[in-house]
């Protein structure tokens, strides 16, 4: 599953589970052989729901800071996978310019030999007269 998608399911399960505590609230508070709830002071019933809430937030809370580490190791992931294809390209490249290097040498070489050659075998001197 997707990273970025866990805090959004937490907040819908979290969602689903208001609704469901509502309804069952609202059926506890039909029923008349149950009084239970209806005998709760508001104050009471103010405590409980913020008790409710406040387990919410904190689970909601920790949900939040773990995707949050989750995603900060996946940025150093990928800022530690960017800096080494950058030094891969830049060893390509050096590399490349090596290569190119070497063989504009072996042409100069490939080039100059018969000239050398030539010079070596005294052909020159005769050439010239």
């Amino acid at each position: 599953m997707f990273a970025f998608m866990h805090p959004y399911q937490t907040i819908h399960r979290l969602e689903q589970e208001v609704a469901a505590l509502t309804t069952q609230l609202n059926a506890e508070k039909k029923r008349h052989d149950c009084r239970a709830i209806s005998m709760m002071t508001p104050v009471e019933s103010l405590s409980m729901l913020q008790a409710r809430g406040s387990d919410m937030l904190c689970s909601l809370s920790k949900g939040v800071e773990a995707h949050a580490q989750h995603l900060a190791a996946e940025r150093a992931t990928l800022t530690d996978t960017f800096s080494r294809l950058h030094k891969a390209e830049q060893t390509l490249q050096t590399l490349q310019q090596h290569r190119q290097r070497c063989q504009q040498t072996d042409a100069y070489k490939a080039l100059a030999a018969p000239h050398k050659r030539f010079h070596e075998s005294g052909l020159e001197a005769a050439w010239k007269r």
